[in-house]
């Protein structure tokens, strides 16, 4: 081989080393950059108590970006009955254990975490047992009842009264249409009197009373309540009792419509959640992108969106979320096999997958890894900063996730610019104030009101300044933390100690 191709050879591995090196690493920092969205902890990594303070109470609720959790109240494995015959004889017990857990576990926080977290969307499973809610996840009885939920919410609402909780509450037992009492499962009356008797046990106040049957309420009419949303049939609305009277008749309006709430089958709901195989996880993801994009373009309607990230079947909960090797936030990405190389090979497979642990060569070849649909979708917001997100429902949500949707609802209404032409307002968790950012490090100087409105994020005062900066932006009177609080404060009519 003569000196002139050895030039060449050597240029062209170069070059492809080069190139690689440029496309691969548009790939790791856009890929790995939101892994904070999914999360195993079991306490709130950051504190949105009262992100709603923050919302016009004009807003309808249809119009809200809010996070829920999928079987919210599904924290442990649970368990399930079973009675077996074995050489005539009979065997009662209950499955359970680590393997149950990862195919029931969908959540790690209990719900006053995940309030605290500013999940504002429950999804509630029950059966009908001895005239009480006992709470399930598919057929895993999860050793709670209804009370334990309503008693935190109502904790919740009492001390955030500016806040909504959206309650899907659904009836796990299929044979039971709530068209009679399920009197094999120790009931003496209807699912619907069951309902109504919590209701009253916690106060008619603190449920959203729809007796004029309202599709799309504001804000402001229902905070500090729960709506529920109902996913069972009223099956028993004519059935009567000895009496004479209806069954249901508590929790039906004039407009014979639930009272306490909306039909949940009313709205617009994405849920393709079942997975042949862990390689479906890309077309899952690919579906939600779509309901991303129509949800975020769509001309409002007066319906909510509820779009569901969760999935299973052939895979768990966890790996949905997270995309990971084990049910822990610091646990590794798991391979899908598959590997992209700088000369073209793979390059379309997967694109929104991460590519990773690469070798170099003449180019360069690197691991193709799953990704969660927690992290696919934060990286979609932060990509596309759309105006409009819905209800979405996930397993495992981290604070990269909710802190992106919460930021959705209008994240620099009442902007206003500071002398040091900061571009400042309240920001999303009612206390702290921020500034418009396109780096999440440095407000933005000098732009005008219609280019911060734009801003990509915001950085906002208080703890999330001391994470990223090593002070809380109060210490100083003269930072701009401290004159914003003191603005804002003023602006609002009260007293900056009150804060």
């Amino acid at each position: 081989m003569n000196h002139r191709n050895n030039k060449f050879l050597l240029a062209m591995a170069t070059g492809l080393v080069i190139f690689g090196s440029k496309v691969h690493a548009s790939y790791q920092a856009d890929a790995w950059q939101h892994t904070g969205a999914f999360s195993t902890n079991v306490t709130a990594s950051t504190d949105n108590s009262s992100f709603m303070k923050a919302i016009d109470g004009n807003t309808r609720i249809n119009r809200l970006s809010l996070v829920g959790t999928h079987d919210s109240a599904a924290s442990t494995g649970g368990s399930i009955a079973f009675t077996s015959t074995i050489v005539g004889s009979t065997i009662t017990g209950a499955f359970s254990g680590p393997a149950l857990q990862d195919i029931v576990r969908t959540q790690t926080m209990p719900l006053t975490e995940q309030m605290k977290a500013g999940i504002r969307f429950f999804d509630i499973r029950v059966k009908h047992r001895n005239d009480k809610f006992q709470l399930y996840h598919g057929v895993s009885d999860l050793g709670a009842d209804m009370d334990g939920v309503l008693s935190e919410i109502k904790e919740f609402l009492n001390k955030h009264p500016e806040e909504v909780i959206m309650a899907r509450v659904r009836n796990e037992d299929d044979d039971d249409k709530n068209a009679s009492i399920n009197r094999a499962s120790g009931n003496t009356r209807y699912f619907g009197e069951t309902l109504h008797s919590y209701i009253k046990k916690y106060g008619e106040s603190l449920f959203w009373n729809n007796s004029g049957g309202e599709s799309n309420p504001t804000l402001r009419s229902v905070r500090g309540k729960i709506i529920i949303l109902s996913d069972f049939p009223l099956g028993n609305a004519s059935a009567t009792l000895p009496d004479g009277s209806l069954a249901e008749k508590e929790i039906i309006g004039p407009t014979g419509k639930f009272k306490y709430g909306l039909s949940y089958r009313q709205a617009r709901i994405h849920d393709s959640y079942n997975l042949d195989t862990k390689w479906s996880l890309y077309g899952k993801w690919e579906d939600l992108k779509s309901y991303l994009a129509t949800t975020n373009s769509q001309a409002p309607s007066s319906n909510l969106n509820i779009g569901y990230m969760s999935g299973s079947g052939g895979a768990f909960p966890y790996f949905v979320a997270g995309g990971r090797m084990h049910a822990n936030t610091s646990a590794n990405h798991l391979w899908t096999g598959a590997t992209e190389t700088a000369t073209g090979l793979h390059r379309s497979k997967w694109p929104d997958f991460p590519r990773g642990s690469c070798t170099w060569g003449i180019g360069w070849i690197c691991s193709i890894f799953f990704s969660g649909l927690n992290e696919l979708t934060a990286t979609w917001l932060a990509k596309n900063n759309p105006q409009y997100a819905g209800i979405l429902v996930a397993d495992f949500p981290g604070n990269d996730l909710i802190d992106r949707v919460i930021r959705l609802n209008a994240p620099f209404t009442g902007m206003q610019q500071l002398a040091g032409q900061e571009w400042v307002s309240l920001s999303s968790n009612g206390v702290d104030p921020q500034c418009a950012s396109n780096d999440g490090i440095n407000c933005l100087l000098g732009a005008s009101l219609a280019d911060a409105k734009r801003a990509t994020t915001a950085v906002v005062c208080g703890k999330d300044h001391q994470a990223k900066l090593g002070v809380t932006g109060y210490e100083n009177k003269s930072h701009w933390c401290s004159m914003a609080r003191d603005k804002i404060t003023r602006d609002r009519g009260e007293n900056s100690s009150t804060r």
